[in-house]
């Protein structure tokens, strides 16, 4: 018994100093690195459409393979001063700048429109940055003064005379159609509002849109019973009662008075039963 509470006891002493060691690595690895790391970074550069017409507007996008670290939507760690450089047929030059890369994926894009036809020449620039980000935010201490290094990139802008033809769009369907919609048909947007009109859905729905204008049927359900039950029904003390109908409960509890469309599906409150 003695010899099993020693060894257990050393155990139990060994645990505790690999954790304690642990913990002071842990403690070591939030502070800045010694050295500071270096990131080496590749610059990319893209335009769409290339080739592209004259008095045609065409994207040029500029993208890192890194993002920096501790980037997040709800904190200000960017990259930043990208410098974009059109070079143009004439040898004259217009620069873009992103002073901060908002994008959180390191990428970044304008727009530009050509005014003659010929060659330009794209070029994205990143000077490299020192990460400066410790004191303010403390959690990525570990990255302090680490280097992303300057990295750039070039490509040829086609421009000429005509302009480039632009996908033609997928056309109104002309029989039965279901939803989903395929997200490229654009010109569906005419047919495929959410719509049922007025103080009906409390004035939850797309007023910028229209509803179809051909005569259709958009769903076909019954949600309760109703009309002649037939036959009669003799109460106490009462004649036969004839031609009775189905009581509801419409008088107390209105149906479908808040339906609201929601991507093509129907949504509403299923009628009330007056049974308790």
């Amino acid at each position: 018994m003695q010899t099993l509470r020693n060894k257990t006891m050393a155990i139990v002493i060994i645990t505790v100093l690999a954790v304690s060691a642990g913990a002071s690595v842990f403690e070591i690895s939030v502070t800045a690195h010694t050295p500071p790391w270096i990131f080496t970074t590749h610059a990319f550069i893209s335009a769409a459409p290339n080739p592209v017409g004259v008095g045609q507007q065409t994207l040029i996008f500029v993208w890192q393979d890194y993002t920096i670290q501790g980037n997040q939507i709800d904190n200000t760690i960017r990259f930043r001063n990208y410098q974009l450089t059109i070079t143009k047929p004439d040898g004259t030059n217009e620069t873009r700048t992103w002073p901060v890369v908002t994008d959180t994926t390191a990428s970044a894009y304008t727009a530009f429109t050509p005014e003659t036809a010929g060659d330009y020449i794209l070029t994205f620039n990143f000077p490299g940055q020192i990460y400066d980000y410790g004191t303010q935010y403390p959690a990525y201490a570990a990255y302090n003064n680490d280097t992303y290094t300057a990295s750039s990139a070039t490509m040829v802008l086609t421009v000429q005379q005509d302009p480039v033809p632009k996908l033609s769009e997928t056309p109104l369907p002309t029989e039965y159609w279901a939803r989903p919609i395929n997200g490229a048909n654009h010109d569906w947007e005419a047919i495929s509002s959410n719509w049922l009109g007025g103080a009906s859905v409390s004035d939850i729905w797309q007023k910028s849109g229209d509803g179809p204008r051909s005569a259709h049927i958009m769903w076909t359900k019954p949600i309760e019973y109703g009309g002649m039950t037939g036959g009669n029904i003799k109460q106490i003390d009462l004649e036969n009662q004839t031609g009775l109908t189905y009581y509801t409960g419409f008088s107390y509890n209105t149906r479908f008075g808040n339906p609201m469309i929601v991507a093509g599906v129907l949504y509403y409150q299923i009628p009330n039963g007056e049974s308790g």
